[in-house]
């Protein structure tokens, strides 16, 4: 929109080096930006018992993450293939974050940091 509007070319984009910044009574964490593998292990040192599931979860959501970005860039799809073209979006699509967290994790604390950005995109995972 920046762009045909003409006034991209004026800004000066800065990327922050983080996502954001999560703060708890026993936790206080700096999410980092792009980058899965460093979310993956920063989550995994204060939750050591749940490092694969984590692993799982994250990985899950970037996959699906890719596969809604190719669908955007594709610009349509033929509906009688999304199942086997978007496997992912397919598996989940009935889920809710709470079930497709509980397929991967079983601690609540560790699911309250996974889903601490609900409030942008639904209802909090119950």
């Amino acid at each position: 929109m920046l762009k045909k509007l003409g006034a991209l070319k004026n800004l000066d984009l800065v990327e922050l080096p983080d996502v954001y910044r999560l703060k708890t009574p026993v936790l206080d964490i700096s999410v980092p930006q792009k980058d899965p593998e460093a979310y993956i292990q920063l989550i995994a040192k204060h939750f050591p018992a749940e490092a694969k599931g984590i692993r799982g979860f994250i990985e899950e959501i970037v996959g699906i993450a890719e596969e809604s970005d190719r669908i955007d860039r594709k610009r349509g799809f033929i509906k009688i293939l999304f199942p086997v073209q978007y496997r992912k979006m397919w598996n989940v699509r009935k889920k809710t974050l709470a079930e497709l967290m509980n397929d991967y994790v079983k601690d609540p604390a560790l699911k309250d940091v996974l889903a601490a950005l609900w409030g942008y995109y639904g209802l909090p995972p119950v």
